[in-house]
């Protein structure tokens, strides 16, 4: 009977070859060339003009926001300041003493309610810095107002 050849060799170990990966191949090789390289670049292109798409129209938006927001401050400031009946300018004499404290009081509630519609961060900070400025200014006119008063209620007391 045939029998198998018998093989008494040992096999040696050897470290597998290093195969090298290029890890950015021409496209070419993935049956591309120019034409594929023109319409990848076109893609990207259209990419980055989707971005600046986007940040024309968040800009757009974050503009409409400010000045709605502007409107309601103005709003806020007619009412509570200049207005005769319902504003600060309607206390007279003694009653007029610290309504800088109460105007203060009611901007900031008028802000923190405000600052609820706001979408973003980017409109919150153009809000704060618009009542800021407007703080200055509503703050200024509220001390103008009080000593005005205080004249008026010392020439009463001193004319009586």
């Amino acid at each position: 009977m045939p029998q198998a050849p018998q093989y008494n060799r040992v096999i040696e170990r050897k470290a597998t070859p290093q195969v090298r990966v290029n890890s950015t191949p021409e496209l070419s090789a993935f049956g591309g060339g120019a034409l594929l390289d023109r319409n990848i670049g076109k893609v990207m292109d259209l990419g980055e003009e989707w971005k600046r798409y986007n940040a024309i129209q968040r800009d757009k938006a974050d503009k409409v926001k400010y000045e709605q927001s502007r409107v309601e401050l103005n709003k806020w400031e007619r009412n509570n300041v200049y207005d005769p009946r319902t504003g600060a300018a309607g206390t007279v004499g003694e009653e007029a003493f610290g309504i800088e404290t109460q105007l203060s009081e009611s901007l900031d509630k008028f802000a923190e309610e405000h600052k609820k519609t706001l979408g973003n961060e980017r409109q919150k900070f153009a809000f704060d810095g618009m009542v800021a400025e407007r703080r200055n200014h509503v703050d200024m006119w509220a001390k103008q107002h009080v000593s005005r008063q205080m004249k008026v209620v010392e020439d009463a007391t001193y004319a009586g």
